[in-house]
């Protein structure tokens, strides 16, 4: 599965938002910062089913995870035997 990051400078925590809730997936997000508590503002208002601050999203394939938006890949995703 590709990966796709995107760094981009903003004005404030609100554009940050709108930028990252304006896309068709919600499946993760990632926030990159010395700042936890605008971190924790962001998180709180972005719409993604797994959000990590400081570190990429990870979590075990086999694990069944959520979204927000178009997320039938998840489903898809949960239920794959990926040792065939």
């Amino acid at each position: 599965m590709d990966r796709f990051y995107q760094c981009t400078l903003f004005k404030d925590i609100e554009e940050v938002i709108r930028m990252g809730n304006r896309t068709e997936y919600g499946l993760s997000a990632e926030i990159y910062t010395f700042d936890l508590k605008k971190a924790k503002e962001i998180s709180e208002k972005l719409e993604a089913g797994v959000i990590s601050i400081n570190t990429d999203s990870f979590s075990f394939l086999e694990s069944p995870f959520g979204g927000y938006k178009k997320v039938e890949l998840t489903e898809k995703v949960a239920n794959t035997d990926w040792k065939n």
